[in-house]
């Protein structure tokens, strides 16, 4: 006769191992969705104040080049930035997603810029990624100047 005992789940040392291999486990998983949430945001930010420098950058050269002035429209409720030149759309960008055009403070939401490619208005673009922080683009008075400031 066998008299060995059969046992049919875990012992209370086992199930405190095991927990805590989960726990490990699930903590670095964790960590690294956090942090690749964090890097995505900065990349997303990143592209998006780059693409934006671009539009003002071109607009600027389109006045210069055509010898006339025209303005950069931004449309906060529709997430859009429109420039515009004789009354005539030239070209339009749609935000991504990701950011959320909080305000610019110049009067109408308009960047103005003269034939000479210079801008009329300072003005400061602020921005919200999708991890709530908060971008500023700063746009100096009578230059060609536009300046990233975090």
């Amino acid at each position: 006769m066998n008299l060995k005992k059969v046992r049919k789940g875990f012992v209370l040392f086992e199930l405190i191992i095991y927990m805590a291999i989960l726990m490990i486990v699930f903590s670095v998983g964790f960590i690294s969705i956090k942090k690749y949430t964090k890097v995505s945001s900065d990349i997303v930010s990143s592209e998006f104040s780059n693409s934006l420098i671009d539009f003002i950058n071109n607009a600027k050269k389109v006045c210069r080049e055509n010898n006339k002035g025209g303005f950069i429209y931004f449309d906060i409720g529709k997430e859009k930035i429109d420039f515009s030149m004789s009354n005539k759309l030239v070209k339009s960008i749609k935000l991504n997603d990701s950011i959320d055009l909080i305000s610019i403070n110049t009067h109408g939401n308009n960047i103005y810029i003269n034939n000479q490619g210079m801008t009329k208005n300072a003005c400061t673009i602020k921005f919200k990624d999708n991890s709530n922080k908060i971008h500023n683009i700063t746009i100096c008075v009578g230059t060609a100047y536009v300046q990233i400031k975090n």
